[in-house]
């Protein structure tokens, strides 16, 4: 068994670098050839991969998120902040909040006309927990396919900078919205023993505890860089993998949000590191590329793509809606930040892919017995919608990047 997963990670890693460079040499990015790769991997599709091996790879694929998030953190820096601050959050909460508001508004009043496999006589009393849970996990951006599209193109400006900014605020938002409509949710299946204090209580905690640890850990790791003058770049790779590590397994221990935790490592990082022109250029360098195939790649092998059959009505309503949430609410918050025309336009884009933290509070839901008329509708609503997102979230940041000219690359408007 041992030998047999090492093979497949070899082949998986050879299969990802080479679809990865035949998409860059027919003009796509990076990230879409990593996604066919897994397309072509996954055990659900085809055969000759055990179905084992996805769930072999769940720490590692952690790490991986761990390192991207620190990358999004890392792009926070105290000068990009006090440039576009006030900006970023007139930003991130419209287009958070926006999303959220025009998915239950749409599955409160389209849904009930369009869907009627709900296993139970009363769709209608059942629509509002289902519209609230579902509206909640619209709002999180993954910022790991956008980021990986920037890379490639290196692409700068300030649609970049809002883009990131908006993910980095978007974990945050997401687990107050979704305290609030799980505990509404729970009210109106009849649970009357759930307080509302303390399932909020639970997510102020869990916000509050991940920045407090990150912080820690990322001022731990610049004071070990300055008092052991590191300045090796292996040396520095080995005490960043260790503060990632250490952050991300804390947070997980204490239940805190892992993702913000390692956010928090990166800000503090990018801020108070004196070496972070060589910090980043390591990791830019050294594990890019290797953590982008391995995350894309493994991350598409553990999609169940039949959901898309099924349930495809909920899962395109789910992304049109949300969409048109992402788009309004950012086109709102930039018009009040009097933004260029071109990020008003265009900053969506960015803000399309979605993974991680909704697929992790989706599984949360099935596991809750109140929730078992439609939990499983709503699981395979977001888990068709992902695999939609992984794929298209990549092109639609490349084309709002081109647009906006924050690339090299010329496009015919």
């Amino acid at each position: 068994m041992y030998g047999e997963l090492i093979l497949i990670t070899g082949a998986m890693l050879l299969v990802g670098f080479l679809l990865g460079l035949g998409a860059e040499k027919i003009g796509l990015p990076k990230v879409t050839g990593y996604l066919v790769a897994g397309l072509f991997l996954n055990p659900r599709l085809f055969s000759y991969i055990p179905e084992a091996f996805p769930v072999h790879t769940e720490p590692i694929i952690d790490l991986c998120l761990a390192f991207i998030t620190f990358e999004v953190g890392f792009n926070l820096s105290v000068r990009k902040i006090k440039r576009h601050g006030t900006k970023l959050l007139t930003v991130s909460f419209p287009e958070s909040f926006g999303a959220f508001l025009v998915v239950l508004l749409g599955f409160l009043f389209i849904a009930p006309y369009l869907i009627n496999d709900i296993p139970t006589d009363n769709f209608i009393a059942l629509s509002i927990p289902f519209s609230l849970l579902l509206a909640a996990l619209a709002s999180p951006t993954d910022p790991s396919a956008t980021l990986a599209v920037m890379h490639q193109y290196k692409a700068k400006g300030p649609l970049s900078d809002t883009i990131l900014g908006c993910a980095a605020f978007d974990d945050a938002y997401t687990l107050i919205i979704y305290s609030v409509c799980f505990t509404l949710a729970c009210m109106f299946m009849g649970d009357s023993a759930v307080s509302f204090s303390y399932v909020l209580g639970n997510g102020v905690l869990s916000i509050a505890g991940a920045i407090a640890v990150g912080i820690a850990t990322g001022f731990i790791f610049n004071i070990l860089t300055q008092r052991l003058a590191i300045s090796s770049e292996g040396q520095l790779l080995v005490l960043l993998l260790a503060a990632i590590s250490l952050a991300l397994g804390v947070s997980s221990l204490f239940a805190f949000d892992e993702l913000l935790s390692t956010l928090g490592v990166g800000v503090v990082a990018a801020n108070f590191n004196l070496q972070r022109r060589l910090l980043k250029e390591v990791v830019e360098r050294y594990t890019e590329e290797l953590i982008f195939i391995f995350f894309f790649v493994v991350s598409t092998m553990r999609l169940e793509f039949s959901s898309l059959a099924s349930y495809w009505h909920y899962i395109l309503l789910f992304v049109l809606l949300r969409a048109i949430g992402k788009y309004v609410g950012a086109f709102a918050g930039l018009s009040i930040t009097k933004a260029d025309t071109l990020s008003r336009r265009y900053t969506f884009a960015g803000l399309l892919p979605q993974g991680g933290i909704v697929m992790g509070l989706a599984l949360m839901i099935q596991k809750d017995a109140r929730f078992d008329a439609f939990s499983a509708i709503l699981v395979s609503t977001i888990m068709g919608a992902t695999i939609i997102h992984e794929f298209a979230g990549p092109v639609a940041a490349r084309w709002g990047l081109v647009r906006a000219g924050e690339t090299k690359i010329s496009e015919k408007k």
